[in-house]
């Protein structure tokens, strides 16, 4: 009896259980996971802002594509029906691609799609009129006459453009709610007391 006794006590204190070490070694490993874990989720958000970046650049592209096109009509080399069709041809893909792009952005940032949109409005009213007009002028003959003595302006487009880009800006941003609280830590008129009073 007095052995099994003496064995026990021998085998506990071998064994005492989890200690400083165990718990030290068990924090340092949780430690470690957040971390692993909190890098590859900003990795992935940083990845995501990359990806919706170059989109959000190619949609851009796109409308300033469509607002050079007025020059590409104007600098067309012939009035034979096969260039008219590849003219076409290039606008129609073009008016697609900006068709997509719009779709695009209300699906993931609808905020920006609707800017994205009064963009496209404004493009198509000042770049149609100015490629009907480019199309209602005869051909270039010359190398000389590529050097186009007018220019096809679009005001309301470019200030679309800087509401879009604004908007795009807004919405790459990582913690876009910090502006939020920004805002709501500033004290307003209402909460202001006035002569010590509240």
């Amino acid at each position: 009896m007095t052995h099994l006794a003496t064995t026990g006590v021998a085998a506990s204190a071998s064994n005492p259980g989890f200690g400083p070490a165990q718990w030290s070694i068990i924090i340092a490993a949780l430690i470690a996971a957040l971390v692993a874990v909190a890098g590859y989720t900003l990795t992935q958000a940083w990845a995501r802002r990359e990806q919706r970046a170059k989109a959000f650049a190619d949609a851009l592209a796109a409308v300033e594509e469509y607002l050079e096109a007025p020059y590409r009509v104007r600098r067309r080399p012939g009035a034979t029906p096969e260039v008219r069709a590849a003219l076409t041809a290039a606008l129609s893909d073009l008016q697609a691609r900006i068709a997509l792009h719009g779709a695009w952005l209300q699906v993931v940032a609808p905020t920006v799609g609707q800017a994205y949109d009064a963009l496209v409005s404004a493009a198509r009213a000042e770049a149609g009129i100015q490629m009907t007009e480019a199309w209602n002028s005869a051909p270039l003959t010359s190398d000389a006459e590529m050097n186009l003595k007018v220019a096809y302006p679009h005001p309301q487009a470019d200030a679309q453009r800087a509401r879009v880009i604004a908007a795009m800006r807004r919405h790459l941003r990582l913690w876009p709610s910090t502006d939020g609280l920004r805002r709501s830590a500033t004290p307003k008129e209402s909460v202001i007391p006035r002569n010590g009073k509240s």
